[in-house]
Formats: C-alpha cells, structure tokens, sequence
C-alpha cells in the first residue's frame, strides 16, 4: 500500500514506537529480498507497507535515528555510488534522512535487477 506524503506529514512531531519498529524491521527486511518478488510488507496497525511506503512514513520525523538501524544502513551503503548517501545519512542521522536514503537503496536493487 502507498502513503501519500500529506498522509505522512499527518504524524509530524516525535516518532512513534510502532513507526520506528515497522521502519526497524523494513530495514532488516531488505538484506533478504530478492527485486524478482515484490517488494515485502511490514505491518504498521492494522495495514501493510512495502519497504518503499515505509520509507514516506518516515517524512517530517527528524528524532535521531536508532544506532542499530543507522549501522544497517550504513552496511548497505557501502558502495562508492552511495558515497552522498552515507555524507548525508551522517550529517542528519534523523528518520526522515534514512527514509530517504532506503527509498534510492530500494530503487537502486529494482533498476539494477531489471538491467541485464
């Protein structure tokens, strides 16, 4: 399911606990997912997201991200194309900055797996 960015803005202010575990476990979500099936869902009340909606769930919360989620972003911009992404990620270290940032890391495994 899709969110759109004035339904996300509706939950501006501090993140909520269930937000920042749905957006935990899309995180952890992603290391397994293969871009031939779509995209897994997390559960977020009595809805499900794909990774990618989870990402616009995040927008307007600028609450300092959890170390374990900032470490498993890191990990999966390792590569020299996410150099800005990791710059940024960095500087901000807030939830909307790393909903931003596994949105690309999400488009970028759909675009590469659909090159070939």
């Amino acid at each position: 399911m899709r969110l759109t960015k004035s339904k996300a803005r509706a939950f501006a202010g501090s993140i909520p606990d269930h937000l920042r575990e749905a957006f935990r476990h899309a995180v952890w979500s992603y290391a397994g997912w293969n871009p031939a099936q779509p995209e897994p869902e997390v559960q977020v009340g009595d809805k499900r997201y794909a990774l990618s909606a989870i990402c616009g769930l995040m927008d307007g919360f600028n609450d300092r991200l959890s170390e374990d989620i900032f470490d498993r972003l890191m990990s999966y911009l390792r590569e020299i194309r996410y150099t800005l992404l990791r710059q940024k990620l960095v500087a901000e270290h807030s939830y909307a900055a790393a909903g931003r940032c596994f949105l690309r890391l999400i488009e970028d495994r759909k675009r590469h797996f659909l090159v070939p």
